[in-house]
């Protein structure tokens, strides 16, 4: 019979402290295999095994949360694997600092070195807005699979007529406009608004390179301030309008109801006023038949239909009490992925807060995104954005 080893002689083997061997104890990573008649820990062999494959783990950046979730489900797989998995989830932090760090240059070069919390803290908030156009933009251009373009499928959903007069909250880099340039209807104005230091510099640049191409009589103007600033309305309030866009700023806005006061008082009697809801839910069912048919838990799944649910019922709540009528568009989008790992990051990006289990679960999903990909040449993942329609 095997000499079983104190949890002393067990840290002079492995050169770790006994306090560590304890914490690894109690955090269920390494448990004695016995205990002496004076109640010590007692470890055989494997324990060393353990405890090094323990140290390995965490020297390349796994926390003992991740450790133990792969010491449960660790089915003998060789340290290849283990490596790349951590290289992936390395790789996607590195990218998470970099949009840090650019986050913060960018925001000390917009403050003009004014140490001004509430200022500093406004200019971060419109960064991530510009940060998070940009993933969808560029994750649209490398996945879509749709045989129109997603700013003409939102263009043709708009009452925009000849004669029409547009306000732009937040227009960004505009991919409504400059995507559908020169359909814009004759004597159509549009008075685009933004902060300096967005996207929307690119767009007042274009817009003067390219004014002559319009149609007749078309006239767009970008304009600077913060829209939900008092001194920005003083300028806005000055016309009504027959239609007024405010596209992907609900979930940065910090009073979403003073906005929506102030645009019911400048809409025209008969126009209408356009905002983005959410994703529609549809996404969420489509994933839980997946996770279902792999074998997975989807209570997770259930729980975001249900939130979307109620942010999608508390809005029209809301919407209702300024607009006498209020509708909701759907529009889809289909995006193509021909990685199973891709797969994997996307799922993680819309469940962040399940990470660890979707990492713990990888092998099956891989499997059957695999076995899809093999057989029907991409995978679609399809999702659908709410558009609200509200009149007065």
């Amino acid at each position: 019979m095997d000499k079983k080893m104190t949890s002393g002689e067990l840290a002079k083997k492995t050169g770790v402290s006994q306090k560590t061997i304890r914490l690894y104890d109690e955090k269920g990573l390494l448990k004695p295999s016995d205990y002496s008649e004076r109640n010590y820990r007692l470890y055989d062999k494997e324990a060393i095994l353990v405890l090094e494959k323990i140290i390995a783990l965490k020297k390349i950046g796994l926390s003992l949360e991740e450790i133990k979730e792969h010491l449960k489900y660790d089915h003998g797989d060789d340290i290849l694997s283990v490596l790349k998995e951590q290289l992936e989830i390395m790789e996607q932090k590195k990218g998470e600092i970099e949009k840090s760090i650019l986050c913060i240059k960018n925001a000390i070069e917009r403050s003009s070195g004014m140490v001004d919390w509430d200022l500093v803290s406004d200019i971060i908030r419109k960064i991530q807005i510009d940060q998070r156009a940009d993933e969808g933009h560029f994750e649209a251009l490398k996945r879509s699979v749709d045989p129109v373009d997603w700013y003409v499928k939102i263009y043709d959903s708009l009452p925009i007529k000849e004669g029409a007069k547009v306000l732009d909250l937040g227009c960004g880099f505009s991919k409504l406009w400059r995507n559908n340039w020169g359909r814009i209807p004759k004597n159509t104005e549009i008075f685009a608004y933004d902060i300096h230091g967005s996207w929307a510099e690119d767009f007042a640049r274009f817009v003067k390179e390219q004014k002559d191409t319009l149609s007749e009589k078309v006239t767009i103007q970008v304009l600077w301030g913060d829209v939900e600033k008092a001194d920005t309305w003083e300028n806005i309030k000055k016309e009504t309008y027959s239609l007024i866009i405010a596209h992907y700023l609900n979930g940065f806005l910090d009073d979403r109801e003073k906005l929506l006061e102030r645009v019911s008082s400048v809409l025209d009697d008969n126009g209408m006023f356009t905002m983005t809801g959410s994703d529609s839910g549809r996404r969420h069912l489509d994933i839980k038949d997946i996770f279902d048919t792999i074998g997975l838990d989807t209570k997770f799944i259930d729980k975001c239909y249900q939130t979307g649910k109620e942010k999608h019922q508390k809005l029209e709540e809301t919407l209702k009490q300024y607009f006498g009528r209020v509708e909701v568009i759907t529009l889809s989008s289909c995006m193509g992925y021909k990685n199973s790992n891709e797969i994997l990051e996307k799922l993680q990006t819309i469940y962040p807060e399940q990470r660890k289990y979707l990492i713990a679960n990888k092998g099956k999903m891989k499997k059957y995104f695999d076995q899809w990909i093999e057989e029907h040449g991409n995978f679609i993942l399809k999702s659908e954005t709410e558009f609200w329609h509200c009149y007065k």
